[in-house]
């Protein structure tokens, strides 16, 4: 595989936001699925009560975010072999900037739910892939949730999630237990070559 771009996922990814999503769902009777689809099928003055409860929930918790060990070893790496790097994130823009001026972390796309579409849909991958400039074949992703696994798979691109989810997702083509593993599993595909 010639590897020229990584699509990213944020919460849990790259960054621990520290999220009980469990309660969070809770908290916004939503019990399967996408929260943000379950949001699309709500009367309007829910919703927007919902989202401003979420949107908090989730500013709440990027603000005390901690960057994962590794991420600045690893964007170095794809930098020096000119992999361009892609964020696709379910959550919000005013939350992705905070956190890319806060770690020092440059994208060449970003796209989040303001984009108009957001993961398990496959289209934000579609459209990572089609603004980085590379083919489908020349991608992975790398995630840490079912959302990722589900957006991945539905786009025929290779994920790598965490390992500590392994259990409950099934399916990837690689687990890692840190971003040091991903440094180590990308140098193994660009000797393949």
């Amino acid at each position: 595989m010639r590897l020229k771009g990584v699509i990213f996922d944020l919460d849990g990814t790259l960054i621990d936001a520290d999220y009980d999503w469990k309660a969070v769902r809770k908290r916004l009777g939503v019990e399967e699925g996408s929260i943000l689809s379950n949001f699309e099928k709500m009367p309007p003055d829910e919703r927007r009560e919902k989202e401003a409860i979420l949107k908090e929930i989730e500013r709440e918790h990027t603000y005390r975010a901690r960057l994962m060990d590794g991420v600045h070893e690893l964007f170095s790496f794809l930098e020096k072999h000119g992999i361009k790097r892609a964020l696709v994130t379910n959550n919000t823009k005013d939350n992705v900037l905070y956190i890319i001026k806060k770690f020092s972390l440059t994208f060449d796309v970003i796209l989040t739910r303001e984009d108009g579409f957001y993961k398990p849909d496959p289209s934000p991958m579609y459209e990572a892939i089609k603004r980085m400039k590379v083919s489908k074949d020349e991608v992975i992703a790398i995630g840490d949730s079912f959302l990722d696994l589900q957006a991945a798979k539905a786009a025929s691109i290779p994920i790598l999630i965490l390992k500590a989810n392994e259990y409950d997702l099934k399916g990837a083509n690689f687990y890692y237990n840190d971003l040091y593993d991903v440094i180590s599993y990308i140098e193994k595909l660009l000797s393949s070559i």
